[in-house]
């Protein structure tokens, strides 16, 4: 997930000046990087879905993301995001979009064009349709932060636990992802 996780929450951001990284995200995707774990961003896009902004300014948040990224020698592999919304304008209005998580659409198409095998990944993300997304998906867990809608969200998830699906609950990414890469190094 993007907001939240890697950035932090601030609504529907729109300008690259909101942007401002969860401490120790940076380091996190270098050390994926490093260990040669993909990393693709999966993110809800409702504001652009419902009209409060545009693909213009996604794509301007975006490229600070990259910008900041680069300069901490890191990089992710892949970014989609869905705009579409229920309550979206009309062209983006869409009950229950495929790609829209909960639904496990973006991880799905992210696997099948980056040959991702679903059964040794795992997502890492602050709300509940961000793990469900991971469960529908087949990964083989899911991470729940506490930052961004984490802490409210946490019983949610401990609810969602499942025996055949992994949750492992962590204060943030750079918490979780040494965990992640000796996790994932073990299963490559």
């Amino acid at each position: 997930d993007r907001d939240g996780v890697l950035i932090e929450e601030v609504g529907y951001i729109s300008r690259r000046e909101d942007v401002s990284f969860i401490p120790g995200a940076i380091e996190a995707i270098r050390s994926f990087n490093y260990a040669n774990v993909p990393v693709i961003m999966a993110t809800n896009q409702a504001g652009i879905g419902k009209g409060y902004l545009d693909w213009e300014n996604f794509e301007e948040v975006q490229e600070e993301i990259t910008d900041v990224l680069k300069k901490g020698n890191a990089f992710l592999d892949a970014v989609i995001a869905c705009p579409y919304h229920e309550n979206g304008i009309e062209k983006y209005r869409f009950d229950n979009h495929p790609f829209r998580k909960p639904n496990p659409g973006m991880i799905l198409f992210a696997a099948e064009q980056l040959g991702i095998v679903l059964e040794r990944s795992w997502m890492v993300g602050d709300k509940l349709s961000d793990v469900e997304a991971a469960v529908g998906a087949g990964l083989y867990g899911a991470v729940h932060v506490e930052t961004g809608y984490g802490k409210e969200q946490r019983k949610s998830i401990e609810a969602l636990q499942k025996n055949s699906f992994e949750i492992v609950f962590a204060k943030n990414l750079f918490e979780i992802a040494r965990f992640l890469i000796s996790r994932m190094a073990g299963s490559l």
